[in-house]
């Protein structure tokens, strides 16, 4: 199992309630602008301390990214002293989330966070991905699949792992 801070752990995620109104404001201010078949993965660095600046600048990145054509590849920015990473990928679920985002601790970095999103999004059953805690697997399933594909996902990186062990 990796530790917090090992190149394969994954971002321990954030749940307070301005991480919280963020990730669902951004998601609603930009769902609609996301062509079919692709999804905006975002992960921002807590503790986020100007809110509605950090949410501004981040919906105007977003929007640029989608409108500009950039097309899919991910971009980093810092956002009012908030590390913010956007990738648009591509989605080859039919019922899988447009927008999908993440407050997480300043380290490790959400390299892996948003790894396990994008492979989860390609369609892969059980991702291969370096998660450390099964509780962030779950919440990332939570964020890009339908309630049933979530727990056929989780069930099977479960017995990939026992399988291991």
């Amino acid at each position: 199992m990796a530790t917090p801070y090992s190149p394969g752990a994954t971002p321990r995620l954030r749940f307070d309630k301005v991480a919280l109104r963020l990730v669902q404001s951004v998601r609603a201010a930009v769902e609609a602008a996301v062509p079919n078949g692709l999804c905006v993965i975002f992960a921002v660095t807590a503790p986020i301390r100007e809110p509605s600046k950090t949410l501004t600048g981040l919906i105007e990145t977003i929007r640029a990214r989608l409108s500009l054509g950039a097309g899919l590849g991910e971009h980093q920015a810092a956002i009012h002293a908030n590390g913010v990473r956007v990738r648009v990928v591509k989605s080859r679920l039919a019922h899988a989330a447009k927008v999908a985002g993440f407050v997480h601790n300043p380290d490790p970095p959400p390299g892996a966070l948003l790894d396990l999103a994008q492979a989860l999004l390609a369609g892969v059953e059980a991702p291969d991905v370096a998660v450390s805690c099964g509780q962030t697997l779950r919440r990332v399933c939570e964020k890009v699949l339908e309630a049933e594909s979530c727990a056929k996902v989780v069930a099977a990186v479960t017995q990939q792992r026992a399988s291991r062990d």
